[in-house]
């Protein structure tokens, strides 16, 4: 175990979904540039404001592990959890998408596999809160968390759908 582990939501992910965003506001500019202001700049630019602070909210988060404290980073947010405080570690498996739902004294906290080496995330989180406070499934998840790509895949084929919807008012239009 290392001294101090950061992870952030994975690259893999991040950059299909921030290439979306930036597509979407690309088309929106396509959109008012011909002068249309009816229903799609305003569909457009509702999904410009979701996907903005949608990014803004991945690029922000961030897990750092030490030796007294699992800190979570989210846009506005800070906790900072000490070990001895997590009482319960459990799993939540929704087909490959996977939470660990730490349990503290005051409240719970969740994790998802959304984070870039979440199977080394994991058993830091095993292994630091006490094996007397964690699942099973914890520790298989830890041992062997289910690869989601599903999440990947779709980001990209977003881009392309939009690359053609870009291609299309830009040149045939």
């Amino acid at each position: 175990m290392s001294d101090t582990a950061v992870f952030k939501i994975r690259r893999a992910f991040l950059v299909p979904f921030i290439l979306d965003a930036v597509l979407i506001l690309v088309l929106f500019a396509i959109t008012v540039g011909r002068g249309a202001f009816g229903f799609e700049a305003v569909v457009l630019s509702i999904m410009l404001v979701l996907m903005g602070v949608a990014a803004v909210e991945m690029l922000s988060r961030q897990i750092t592990a030490d030796d007294e404290f699992l800190r979570i980073r989210k846009m506005a947010r800070k906790k900072e959890l000490r070990w001895p405080d997590i009482t319960h570690v459990g799993v939540v498996a929704i087909g490959k998408k996977i939470y660990l739902v730490l349990t503290t004294t005051r409240g719970f906290h969740i994790v998802s596999n959304a984070y870039e080496n979440f199977q080394n995330l994991a058993r830091e989180i095993v292994t630091r809160a006490g094996e007397d406070r964690v699942e099973e499934k914890a520790r298989e998840i830890s041992a062997d968390p289910p690869a989601r790509k599903a999440d990947i895949i779709w980001a990209w084929i977003g881009a392309a759908l939009l690359s053609g919807m870009i291609y299309i008012r830009t040149f045939l239009a």
